[in-house]
């Protein structure tokens, strides 16, 4: 996100040229361009273009948006050329996130989304919230339900379709997702503290290696493989 007023803006001109485009060719079919500037560009002077709006939806877990909010954001502009700052096309991004919004705003599923939003990180907090609105959330109305699977990712509900008649519980919804991500957590730790523990004791046999003889090398080695005291007292003797 962090070229996104760059994006912004070509996303933007992309659609205006697009409108150009239909409109120059509607007006080279109707054959009726007055000769001149009108021919030359395809267009007639009374000819408008429809407005283009870019929102940005930003729903990152981290919460805090940390990226340029305009163009002039992401240049460097020297010393010599501050004076002409303003000469300088600007453009800014139409943020939306948790931080910006009142999720009251809003009719949609995106209410949903940016209450439950700043929670996902907070499994105690989320309960608490889940509990004070139980009855609205277990029946959720489908439609909302899809909305917010698709902002947060919640599992259990990857097979609503967008268009979904009926009701969902996203409490029991949201606590699977907490109770999976938690156990991915986990499970993620622990292959990281495996694969530290096999960095840390190779770099220990290389130490080893070099420090001692051949045989003195594979007593020790084979020491600090079976005694773990013995092990982290070499850890601690070559700051490994």
């Amino acid at each position: 996100h962090y070229a996104m007023p760059v994006r912004c803006m070509l996303y933007d001109a992309m659609d205006y040229t697009r409108q150009v485009e239909r409109m120059v060719k509607k007006r080279r079919e109707e054959g009726k361009l007055e000769k001149g500037a009108e021919y030359l560009s395809g267009m007639k002077r009374e000819d408008r273009l429809l407005p283009v709006i870019t929102i940005v939806f930003y729903y990152g877990e981290e919460q805090s948006w940390d990226g340029p909010l305009c163009l002039h954001d992401m240049l460097d502009i020297p010393p010599e050329l501050e004076p002409w700052a303003a000469c300088i096309q600007d453009y800014r991004v139409n943020l939306v996130c948790s931080g910006t919004v009142e999720s009251s705003h809003f009719r949609t599923g995106l209410r949903e989304v940016f209450e439950l939003l700043p929670l996902l990180k907070d499994k105690e907090g989320m309960k608490e919230f889940l509990e004070t609105r139980k009855r609205e959330f277990i029946h959720l109305d489908a439609k909302k339900g899809w909305l917010v699977s698709k902002f947060l990712n919640v599992p259990a509900l990857k097979e609503l379709k967008e268009n979904e008649k009926g009701e969902v519980n996203m409490c029991t919804a949201i606590e699977e997702m907490l109770e999976e991500r938690e156990t991915q957590g986990i499970e993620r730790g622990i292959e990281r503290g495996i694969e530290q523990g096999e960095i840390r004791v190779n770099q220990l046999i290389e130490v080893l290696l070099r420090q001692s003889e051949l045989d003195e090398a594979y007593k020790q080695i084979k020491r600090a493989v079976t005694d773990r005291d013995y092990q982290k007292k070499l850890f601690d003797k070559y700051g490994i």
